[in-house]
């Protein structure tokens, strides 16, 4: 059995973490976006609205 066609490593995982943080920031403001970022692990590259 290999391995699912899409998996989570792809490059479109980390896109759309960036687009729904986007989408917070935009909804809900910054600082919801950087409450949410830190219960996350995030790869690098990704912006996680940290200071």
């Amino acid at each position: 059995m290999g391995l699912p066609r899409q998996s989570a490593d792809q490059p479109r995982a980390g896109t759309a973490i960036d687009f729904a943080l986007k989408l917070i920031d935009l909804v809900a403001g910054k600082e919801k976006a950087r409450e949410v970022t830190e219960q996350m692990v995030l790869a690098a590259g990704i912006y996680d609205y940290r200071d």
